[in-house]
């Protein structure tokens, strides 16, 4: 492993073959992350870094989740599920209901963008049973409600249902110490 972040540590890019930038799932205990936090993982909660302490994830991901020339921000992916962009192949119905994260890039086909929870639309369609003894003449109709069965409709959510999910920590690399 030594010869990895050596190998890392003179000008690659990255470090087991982990590009800069690049977001990954831990679900090891949290006391664990101090540990990773060491080797160029931090994790995804939001929080301002200074670009002049890690140029490195700056230049890979700038202001995409806030900041300026200073300061930028990490991804917040606390309660969040990953989804690939779009990229214009309308595979998100929803792509113009999605928001920049903090004061990131306005365009919701970018990186970073967020999008809430929600429901496909749908319809629910099912039999009522009316209990009255009592009979009413509609036309040429007799209805007799004890008999009869009444039907409702009612639409509720969105243009797609968004999965369940399991918690995990998200990481950013960062880059190996004093490579950043």
């Amino acid at each position: 492993m030594e010869n990895n972040v050596l190998a890392a540590t003179q000008g690659d890019a990255s470090i087991y073959n982990v590009p800069v930038g690049a977001v990954m799932p831990y679900m090891g205990p949290e006391g664990g992350l101090s540990a990773l936090q060491n080797d160029g993982w931090l994790i995804c909660h939001g929080a301002s870094k200074p670009v002049a302490e890690f140029p490195r994830l700056y230049a890979a991901i700038g202001n995409t989740c806030g900041g300026d020339a200073t300061n930028f921000n990490l991804p917040d992916l606390r309660g969040m599920f990953l989804r690939g962009a779009d990229v214009g192949s309308k595979r998100d119905p929803d792509v113009a209901s999605r928001t920049p994260q903090g004061n990131g890039r306005p365009d919701p086909n970018k990186v970073g963008s967020r999008q809430a929870d929600e429901y496909i639309s749908h319809y629910h369609t099912g039999d009522v049973f009316v209990p009255n003894t009592f009979a009413m003449r509609i036309g040429s109709h007799d209805w007799h409600p004890p008999h009869d069965i009444g039907r409702y409709t009612n639409e509720a959510g969105s243009s797609e249902t968004r999965p369940k999910n399991v918690y995990v920590y998200y990481l950013i690399f960062a880059g190996p110490a004093g490579a950043r």
